[in-house]
């Protein structure tokens, strides 16, 4: 895709498919990821989640006009909390999660994780992803693990 109106028609096609290409952004707090997937052609929606129901106030202002002005839904704010995904019903999301800092935090205030410890914060954010993510999308987040050092960590469940 090389445009953002080209985006919108491929958009448009899939809906009438029923294709289902969401993306959720995890913790998404005041990031400009949303939007830059919408500038770069990403077909849509984006699904920008956080637990604070004051960001999601702030960012749905930011992007009031845009939201106001489009045919379709191509961005929502959803006020959840990322360790149970409540909101958001079993495959629910079609094109993938994407996280660039909620797990490096949780796992920062928590430590390492226990496999059989399910209260553990980042062990319940995995399990809530698995769960609204459809089978065979990818699961993708950010970690910075050192001084300068970025890793991706990228995970398909089956």
């Amino acid at each position: 895709l090389s445009t953002p109106e080209e985006a919108i028609e491929i958009y448009k096609e899939n809906q009438n498919n029923n294709i289902n290409e969401s993306i959720l952004l995890l913790g998404c707090g005041n990031s400009k990821v949303g939007e830059q997937l919408m500038i770069n052609s990403f077909v849509g929606p984006v699904i920008q989640l956080d637990v604070s129901s004051k960001m999601i106030q702030l960012m749905t202002q930011r992007y009031q006009k845009y939201l106001d002005e489009a045919s379709f839904i191509r961005m929502e704010f959803i006020v959840d909390d990322a360790q149970g995904l409540s909101s958001l019903i079993p495959d629910s999301i079609g094109g993938g999660i994407l996280d660039k800092g909620l797990i490096d935090t949780l796992h920062c205030s928590t430590g390492m994780i226990n496999d059989s410890d399910t209260t553990n914060p980042v062990r319940q954010v995995v399990d809530s992803a698995h769960k609204v993510l459809q089978s065979s999308r990818p699961f993708i987040f950010f970690s910075r693990s050192g001084k300068s050092a970025f890793v991706l960590f990228y995970h398909v469940y089956p």
